[in-house]
């Protein structure tokens, strides 16, 4: 202790402070040890959460793909029905020959509905048609009917000179898909 006071005012007072923090270290060690262990186990925490952050986000990614080719494939079965009807929803083929005989200026003589067909995993249903008009007007006619924006085939058909005019005889299948004919 008098090798103490013997030494210059600043060094003891440097030995007296370095002394009496060696006791606040030490406390202040002993129970800061336990929240430094639990930043620890936060730690490991924080990155496990930011892994299941991640894996969220990509599920959310693959979630808004999936949503995108929900929505593109019920187009895709919009355009398809539209194509391929449930059923053979005979009164819009109907306006369809009326609206294509007054544009192409063909006349209409017969059409006769015979029962409806199973071809494979689809129904069609024969229609006999029978047409009068200019050649070209009813071949032009008959191009739009079978392109139209349903499946309409053309199985059979038969020109015949009438004068200036064709008589035209032709067996169509409209097709559509459903459970029964």
């Amino acid at each position: 202790m008098t090798k103490l006071l013997s030494m210059r005012p600043f060094a003891r007072y440097t030995i007296m402070v370095f002394v009496s923090l060696i006791p606040c270290l030490a406390f202040s060690y002993i129970f800061s040890y336990p929240l430094y262990n639990s930043s620890k186990q936060l730690e490991k925490e924080i990155a496990e959460k930011r892994k299941e952050l991640e894996r969220l986000r990509m599920l959310a990614s693959d979630y808004k793909k999936l949503k995108e080719e929900v929505k593109t494939l019920k187009a895709k079965l919009r355009n398809l029905e539209l194509i391929l009807p449930s059923s053979p929803d005979v009164p819009s083929f109907m306006d369809d020959v009326y609206f294509l005989s007054k544009k192409y200026q063909v006349t209409t003589k017969a059409m006769v509905f015979s029962p409806p067909q199973k071809e494979g995993d689809v129904f069609s249903l024969p229609v006999e048609l029978g047409l009068e008009g200019p050649f070209h007007s009813a071949a032009l006619f008959l191009s739009e009917l079978s392109s139209r924006g349903r499946i309409v085939s053309i199985e059979d058909f038969n020109f015949s000179k009438k004068g200036d005019e064709v008589d035209v005889r032709c067996l169509l299948k409209i097709y559509y898909s459903g459970s029964r004919p």
